[in-house]
Formats: C-alpha cells, sequence, structure tokens
C-alpha cells in the first residue's frame, strides 16, 4: 500500500501542465506554449531585447499538436490535428507564412515525434 501511494504522488507532483520551452536557432527567440481556456498560444520572447511576443494559434488543445522550430531558422511550425499546419516568422512582428512542402514535413515529424 505505501509503495502505490509513493507512486501516486510521484505522478500527481509531476504533472505541473507545463509545456517545455524551446530555442530557435541560433538562440534568438525562446518559444513557449501555453494553454489558455482550452487554446493553444506560443509566447516567444526576444532573447535580446526581453520582448514578448503572443500567438494565437487558434489550435485546440483538446486535440492533439506539437510545436517547434523550422531547423536553422527562426520560423515557429504548429501541426495541429484540427487544425493542420502553420508557421509564423518575426518580420517586425510574428506573422503568419506560407508553408513551404519542407515546412509542412517539419511540421509532421514534430508531430509524430510527439505522439510515437
Amino acid at each position: 500500500m505505501r509503495k502505490f501511494l509513493i507512486i501516486i504522488v510521484l505522478i500527481i507532483s509531476g504533472c505541473d501542465g507545463q509545456i517545455p520551452a524551446s530555442t530557435s536557432y541560433e538562440g534568438a527567440f525562446l518559444l513557449q506554449p501555453r494553454v489558455t481556456d482550452g487554446l493553444v498560444f506560443f509566447d516567444i520572447s526576444d532573447t535580446k531585447s526581453s520582448n514578448i511576443y503572443t500567438i494565437d494559434t487558434q489550435a485546440s488543445d483538446y486535440q492533439k499538436w506539437s510545436a517547434g522550430w523550422f531547423p536553422n531558422s527562426n520560423i515557429v511550425l504548429l501541426y495541429s490535428s484540427d487544425i493542420g499546419s502553420y508557421a509564423w516568422q518575426y518580420k517586425s512582428a510574428w506573422v503568419s507564412v506560407e508553408l513551404t512542402m519542407e515546412m509542412e514535413i517539419q511540421a509532421e515529424n514534430l508531430y509524430k515525434t510527439e505522439y510515437k
């Protein structure tokens, strides 16, 4: 019984709801996904100026999703099972950019890695 209680305590204490942050290529930005009212948002910190930008992805947290950086760039990728793939790039503000085939493949790979 005691072992069972210890396992339950460890499981509960390990589930803090935090989504890991990730750093962009060359460390210019820090991506911190968060969930508010069932929707996925990206908080992106500029590591040089400490500015924080927020992207409302419109993705539902009630569906499976994953996020990450496109290799060798400062492009954020999202793959969501409810709205599909999206990309954003910083151009004086974070703006949606058209997905290339390579971005689509990378977004799908992020998703497959997350849910394998």
